[in-house]
């Protein structure tokens, strides 16, 4: 397993100042932010693991799945998985 910070790339920001971590492990890649775990990715199968996010863990989101599957999802797109499609992204 491994644990690295999320670094801003699409985004203005210089850093996250650690409150948004990736954690590799075999092929999951999960975005932890602050401590809770919110999104996980199994090959191109995207979860979001939790109901609720604050508009900065919303931006940790945004940025996460950005790089990591080169998709750019709404606020609504999220909502919609978790009322619909057990939490996984379409």
């Amino acid at each position: 397993m491994l644990v690295t910070e999320l670094m801003p790339v699409h985004s203005s920001r210089k850093s996250f100042h650690r409150k948004a971590m990736v954690i590799l492990e075999g092929e999951r890649v999960i975005l932890m932010s602050y401590d809770s775990f919110m999104i996980e990715i199994i090959g191109d199968k995207v979860t979001i693991l939790r109901d609720w996010f604050s508009m900065t863990t919303l931006s940790h989101m945004k940025e996460f799945l950005l790089q990591f599957t080169g998709k750019e999802y709404k606020k609504a797109d999220y909502v919609k998985a978790l009322t619909t499609n057990n939490g996984i992204l379409v």
